[in-house]
């Protein structure tokens, strides 16, 4: 352990001002396993107050355990990762800041991210965000990314994933020449290619025109949308689907030649 490392802090400052800059001066020198006693805990609402609020706007999990009346300690100080994973869906981490327009669970806060984000600046160590920076338009993307560094502490990881759009492309010359040349259940793969390219942008409604496709299919034209989304296909389309089209019945008038 450095000189400039703390194992023990005992903060002994009563009010509310001082004991907050004893946590903003020192608590980021305790080492993991160290310990942190807070004296008048148990008397001054000042001291408390401080102490609630500096765990909660960092949100870090603590627990006290009372040493005396006035002084309760915080047990061995873990140093956690605080990572919030912005839109969701039904994706999510428990030990992560889960945040959704539409929560499908307790675990997921409600928000719109068009707005800023509820976290303190310089407060997280990692941004997640998969498959939402595309339903922006160029300059709320930029706002928005904007927004997600400023909640990172410095040295923090902001993680963006986003369509391939250059694969996306690649499958629908594919299909579209496939289907110019008369192949076989091509207007089917061309109609699909489209979707992959339009609907994650524009999309209104939740799985937007992605899960209407898939669930209009038969079983036997499934091994194409599976190779592109995998297990998602099996949340999209009930557990008995009950197919009302036939293969390749979609609408190839759309290719014009």
């Amino acid at each position: 352990m450095s000189a400039s490392q703390i194992a023990l802090l005992n903060i002994d400052a009563d009010w509310y001002e001082s004991v907050k800059l004893c946590l903003d001066t020192f608590y980021d020198r305790v080492v993991t396993g160290g310990f942190i006693s807070f004296d008048d805990y148990g008397h001054w609402q000042g001291c408390r107050q401080a102490v609630d609020e500096f765990f909660e706007a960092r949100r870090l999990p603590y627990k006290l355990q009372q040493v005396d009346y006035t002084a309760p300690l915080v047990p061995e100080k873990h140093d956690k990762a605080d990572i919030s994973n912005l839109g969701c869906g039904e994706r999510f981490h428990p030990e992560w800041v889960n945040l959704d327009l539409r929560p499908a669970s307790p675990g997921v806060q409600h928000w719109d991210l068009r707005k800023d984000l509820p976290f303190p600046d310089a407060s997280l160590d990692v941004v997640y965000h998969s498959h939402v920076l595309e339903h922006f338009s160029q300059p709320d993307g930029l706002r928005f990314l904007g927004r997600c560094r400023k909640v990172l502490r410095p040295g923090g990881l902001l993680r963006v994933v986003v369509p391939d759009l250059e694969r996306i492309v690649e499958l629908y010359r594919q299909a579209l020449s496939d289907a110019l040349n008369g192949q076989p259940d091509a207007h089917f793969a061309y109609d699909w290619a489209m979707i992959e390219m339009y609907d994650q942008t524009v999309r209104e409604f939740s799985g937007g025109e992605m899960v209407r496709f898939v669930r209009e299919l038969s079983p036997s034209q499934h091994s194409l949308i599976r190779s592109r989304l995998g297990g998602e296909l099996d949340r999209m389309v009930p557990s008995n689907p009950q197919s009302s089209a036939a293969p390749g019945s979609r609408h190839p008038q759309r290719i014009r030649e």
